[in-house]
This record gives structure tokens, sequence and C-alpha cells, in this order.
């Protein structure tokens, strides 16, 4: 059948129709030929002024937990991104930063906070060497960031398309001490000192394209704890009780420090007065050139006293410890 009659409705871009701002009749229609949106004139209304008619009026696109935002004061301005906070598929929490470190941090890298810039978290590759370079690990890069570009850092919650081809759904996830940015995987393979202890999560699935579900927790070291107090460390240092600091303190380990005791004897029945205040190990040696352990009954009288008796008259050493 041949077209007798076309009819088109007024029509024109978002922000031409926001600009001149007219008044449409009564029941003319006014398209926006950019969002497929329309409103219907009532012979006084203000274009601005008038309701959106027919549906939802959001734009069309987006992926899956983008979220629409205004890209700038002007109205209807608006279009989908990436969510900045908690992503509602799989309460995750992830945070923008900048990638300086002068080449792309990969997908699944895990990274440290390097610094900041006045508004955006600078990251680098975390390795479990040291506390420059663990202690504030950040998490797991959610894509590929370019260098001098903003990306986003999963600090809790699931990451996907990270290979975990090596490990067990299940397995949990360590800082790396031997590759940048990188992981290990398994109870077997648990990083142990120098190594800094940084578990960064467990394995959800087992896969070259797996995923992991992110929960960092950074190990402490002993001077972290609260209630232990560690200066001017040195070798053979040793921690003791302060009860009126009620603090583990660090000093010198010597027979002054009442945690040693040496002592030359002889006799069938050595006599020590230690004053250790507890009840020591004890090792004896005789005089030989080259000392021999040698043993004899050892009876703790009290908790600054004791004997070691041998069955025959001998002479040597005792160490308290």
């Amino acid at each position: 059948m041949a077209r007798k009659t076309l009819i088109q409705n007024r029509r024109d871009t978002a922000s031409n129709w926001t600009t001149v701002n007219p008044v449409l009749a009564v029941g003319e229609f006014g398209v926006e030929t950019d969002t497929n949106k329309f409103k219907i004139g009532d012979g006084t209304t203000l274009w601005q002024d008038l309701s959106y008619q027919g549906g939802s009026g959001l734009p069309s696109g987006g992926d899956a937990d983008q979220i629409l935002t205004k890209l700038s004061s002007s109205d209807y301005d608006v279009a989908w991104v990436d969510a900045a906070g908690v992503t509602t598929s799989a309460s995750t929490v992830k945070h923008i930063v900048r990638n300086t470190t002068g080449a792309t941090l990969t997908k699944g890298t895990v990274v440290y906070t390097s610094g900041a810039n006045g508004t955006n978290i600078l990251v680098a590759k975390a390795l479990a060497t040291n506390d420059q370079l663990s202690a504030q690990t950040l998490g797991f890069v959610e894509n590929n960031i370019a260098n001098n570009a903003n990306g986003y850092v999963v600090t809790s919650g699931i990451v996907t398309g990270v290979d975990t081809s090596s490990a067990n759904a299940g397995d949990p996830i360590w800082l790396s001490s031997a590759t940048a940015g990188g992981v290990v995987f398994g109870l077997g393979n648990k990083p142990q000192a120098p190594s800094h202890l940084v578990y960064m999560g467990v394995v959800t699935k087992k896969s070259s394209d797996g995923e992991v579900f992110v929960h960092i927790s950074n190990g402490w070291e002993l001077d972290e704890l609260h209630n232990v107090k560690i200066t001017s460390v040195q070798d053979n240092d040793i921690l003791v009780y302060d009860s009126t600091t009620d603090l583990w303190q660090n000093q010198q380990l010597s027979a002054t420090t009442g945690i040693s005791f040496t002592s030359s004897h002889s006799g069938y029945v050595w006599n020590v007065i230690h004053n250790l205040g507890y009840r020591p190990s004890v090792t004896t040696t005789d005089n030989a050139l080259t000392p021999n352990v040698i043993e004899g009954t050892v009876v703790h009288i009290d908790a600054n006293s004791l004997t070691v008796t041998f069955t025959a008259n001998i002479g040597g050493t005792v160490y308290l410890s």
C-alpha cells in the first residue's frame, strides 16, 4: 500500500530542547532524538517544566552493577558508570586508585598503598619481604590499570578472572615473598619468617579464569602487640615481664638478669645457689679440655637453690637457664 501521509513530531536533541525551552501546544509531542524520551505539551508549560512520558526515562545501555550518575550540572546529562563503592551482586568493596609505577598493573595483581596525590590513593605491587611493601597491602586490581591512569582495587569480596589453576577451591591465599604483586596458595605454601605473613583471602573457584574472595589480614610482628615494648634491640635480647608497667620488654640475656647461671663445682654433691627465682633447666659438664656433658641427679631445693648428685667425686661446671 502506498503511503499517502507522513506525520512527524517535533524533534531535537535534549540539549537543544533545554536551550530553546519552548511551550508545546496542547497534545503536541516533542521527542529527544538522542535519548528517545518525549514530552506532551499542554499549551502553557515550558519544556523544562514538563514531565517525560511513556516509560522510565532512563537512558539505554549499562552493565550489571553499574549506576546512573550525573556527568555535569546540566539537566539530563547522565550516563551509566562503574560503581565506586559496593556492588550489589557480590557485596564487593572496591576503591578507585591511581597507577604511577611506570607500567600497567594487570588484573589480579596485589597492590599496596604507596602514597597519595591529594585526590587518589597511589598503588604499587606488594611483596612480602618487608614492612614497606606489605604492611599496607590494599587488595587485588580489578581490571588492567595503565600507567598514569585510574582504576579499581577490590579490598573485600569477589574478584573474578584470576588464575587459580594451581590451587584448590577453599585454599587460603597469601601474599608472595618471591613475586611482586603475586600470591601463593594453600597452607603448605604459607610464608615463614623472615617473610611477612599477609593473608589475602580464599580461593572460591579453581580455574585459569578463577575466582577469589578477598579478605585481607596483615600478620602482626612481635613489637606491634599492645603489651610488648621493644626498644634498641640487640643480639641475645630476651623478653622480660614487668608487672609495674604490665609490659613485656626486651633486655640482654646475662647472669645479671637472673635468667642464666654458670658455676663450677666438685665432689659427689654439688650445692648450687642460683637465686633465679624459679626452677631452671640444668646442664652439667666435666673439666676436660673439651668438656663432656655428664649426668647427675638434680633435686630442686626451692626456687633459688638445687643439688646435683653424682656416683663419683667429679669436678665440673653447672649451667642453668
